[in-house]
Order: structure tokens, then sequence, then C-alpha cells
């Protein structure tokens, strides 16, 4: 008679693959090579309806159930078993790895690094990928990811800019600038640690207990378009004079709320790309980066009024 625990097991097996699951059958291989061999093997013995349930959509069988010696030979050395058969005959339903593509190599679905990406067209948008780098499309990140083994993943629609002025975040994110002041759309802060110890001072005169606050305000209240003013906490009285900013930053007046704001002024415009924009002088800018130099030649902080030029017959500033 048989065991218990064992018979317990067997009838767990039939309930969820079907007595195929049990048949002494081919091997179960998880992906098909270029040339149409199975590769990676994953289980002996078992029915080609298994394996596919085991396994996926991208997984393969062979009828031949082979014996260890055999399986390691086309695993390791022999390029692949012949006489694959797919799970699957096309694209559809099948789930590649990150920044990999699906697409039919003899008659079979394959995932690998898209070959080529469409010609950038009217509803095509570049990506700036979180590294800085501006991408023609989505397509081209995930082609670059792929090749180069990277994981660069997109930060922002639209090419990669050196303020947060300039950049449009997805409704549940906020802009952010790094240690280097190069900006990022980040998911909203859910909570910050209730410390006091480093208060700062905001655009709209409030002191927050942290950089961190700040920023959770700002993302949750996007209208009211909170900014970082100065170190410390917020006082009528305080000037450029007295303002605390950090060692990269230096103070110059706003000229909207003529108060104090602390801001990178150490920029380098040379490889800035043209992308006009229209200061709130009513200047336009060959982009925000001369509009911010500009600011800091002057002492005066200049608001980016809109994106594009201040009107169409005025040639932006270079």
């Amino acid at each position: 008679m048989a065991h218990p625990i064992i018979l317990s097991c067997v009838l767990i097996i039939l309930s969820i693959f079907g007595p195929e699951s049990l048949v002494s059958g081919g091997v179960c291989w998880s992906a098909v090579t270029a040339n149409g061999r199975c590769k990676d093997l994953v289980q002996s013995s078992v029915s080609k309806e298994y394996c596919c349930q085991l396994a996926g959509g991208l997984a393969a069988w062979t009828e031949e159930d082979y014996d260890n010696g055999q399986a390691f030979f086309w695993h390791a050395l022999g390029g692949g078993a012949p006489n694959c058969k797919t799970c699957s005959d096309s694209c559809n339903n099948i789930k590649c790895p990150d920044d990999e593509v699906c697409s039919m190599k003899n008659g079979q679905p394959v995932c690998g690094c898209p070959l080529h990406c469409p010609a950038p067209g009217p509803g095509t948008k570049a990506i700036c990928g979180s590294t800085g780098q501006t991408f023609k499309s989505e397509c081209h990140l995930k082609r670059y990811n792929c090749r180069k083994q990277t994981k660069i993943w997109a930060d922002y629609e639209g090419h990669c800019q050196s303020s947060c002025d300039t950049v449009k975040c997805k409704a549940d994110q906020h802009c952010i600038l790094d240690k280097e002041h190069t900006p990022h759309c980040v998911r909203c802060q859910s909570r910050c640690l209730p410390l006091k110890t480093n208060p700062v001072c905001g655009t709209d005169a409030v002191t927050y207990d942290s950089l961190c606050h700040l920023h959770k305000f700002a993302c949750e209240n996007k209208e009211k378009n909170v900014k970082y003013a100065h170190r410390g906490g917020c006082d009528a009285s305080t000037t450029c004079a007295n303002a605390r900013c950090s060692a990269d930053e230096t103070c110059i007046l706003d000229s909207i709320t003529r108060t104090p704001r602390c801001v990178r002024c150490d920029l380098n415009c040379s490889n800035s790309t043209e992308s006009p924009v229209c200061g709130s002088d009513g200047i336009t800018y060959t982009n925000w980066c001369q509009l911010r130099a500009n600011s800091c030649v002057f002492g005066v902080l200049i608001h980016v009024d809109r994106i594009g030029s201040c009107n169409d017959n005025q040639t932006a500033i270079r």
C-alpha cells in the first residue's frame, strides 16, 4: 500500500497539472536558440503540456527523454538539443525581460534587444534618462539598455533639462535637484524624519522642518509653486548679507518677491542645447542655463515666464 504522504503529493500534482505531469515523457527547456535548438534545461521526464505550464510561453520541449549525460551534453556542449518544439507559435502574451522585446525567428518567439526603433514622428516623445542622457524615444532607451546591459530608467518626457523650471513631471511626481544640480522627477515623499535640526525657508515665507518637508509640501501642493529659498528659518529681516546658503550656492535677490534666494551659479553653459525660454524680464534666452547665468551676473533671479521665445519677432540672446 502506498505511503500516505507520497499519495498526498501525487494527488496534489494531479490536481494542479493533471495526469500528464506524471507521464514519463520528454525534456523541458527554458528557451530556444537562434538556430532553433532547445537550451537551458528545466526538467526531464515531463510532458509538453506540463513543461509549458511550468516554464511559460518561451519554453520548449523535446520528445526524446535524455539521460543525465545526454542532457548535459546538449545543454553545455552540443549547442542545444535538436527537434525542438516551442510552447508558443506567436509573441502573443509573451513577457520578455526588461528592455527586451519579442520577435519571431524561424517561426518561434524569441526575446532579445530591439533591432530597430521607429523613426521619431509627430506622436513620438523624446525621453530624458536617469543619467541625464536624452533618447529619441522609449524604444531607443530600451535598446541602449539591452545592448549596453545598463539600467537607465526614463526620468521624464522631453529633452534633458538644466532646471526644474522647464521639467514637466507626471501627476504623482515632483521635480528635485540632485547634488550636481541635475533635475529628476521623483514620487512625492510619503513621510520625512521628524527632525527640526536643518530647517529651510520656502519661497512662500514658511519655515519647513527640513528640505524633505518642503519637497513633500511642494509636491502635494503644486499649484502653490513653493521652492527652496535658503537655509534656516524665514525672517523678514533676512537679506543676502546674512542669508544662509550652502557652500556651492550664491545668494541673489528674487525679482518677484524681493527676498533672498540661494541658487547655484557655478554653471557651464557651453554644452547646453538650444531650447529657448522667455524670462520674467521679457527677454528670450537661448536656454535656461543662459537665463540663470544672466541672473547670477546681475544678482537678481530671473524666472522662466514660459517655454519658447517671448515673441515670434525676437531672437534668443546668445
